[in-house]
């Protein structure tokens, strides 16, 4: 049950892992250098990079009296993966990646909204 004052961010986070099986939703961390994924994302993104799971922690949400698991990924990482030929941009905090999506299986880069980073 959705509770009334439960942030905005919070319940697009609940919304779209309650039905997550094989993408990872990168929500922008306010710094503008890292995302981050939580529950279902957070795990389908440890098939792609390992070491993220270094980053796993429970980040509590008072709202609504429940915490998530996330893990944090920063840009550096997210070019080193080559993540931006997966991603979707969204909106402007948020990315949609589909890790079963490869340049090798025939799709162009032109395929894909690849956001712009500054590093």
């Amino acid at each position: 049950m959705i509770n009334s004052v439960m942030s905005p961010h919070l319940e697009r986070i609940l919304r779209l892992e309650s039905v997550n099986t094989n993408l990872v939703h990168l929500f922008q961390l306010p710094s503008g250098d890292s995302w981050v994924a939580y529950e279902q994302s957070a795990v389908n993104l440890q098939s792609i990079i390992p070491n993220v799971k270094e980053t796993m922690m429970k980040e509590t949400f008072p709202e609504a009296d429940i915490w998530l698991y996330r893990v944090v990924v920063d840009d550096t990482l997210i070019y080193k993966y080559s993540l931006p030929l997966m991603c979707t941009l969204v909106g402007d905090d948020y990315l949609e990646l589909s890790p079963g999506l490869s340049v090798r299986e025939g799709m162009k880069r032109s395929d894909f909204r690849i956001p712009v980073y500054e590093l």
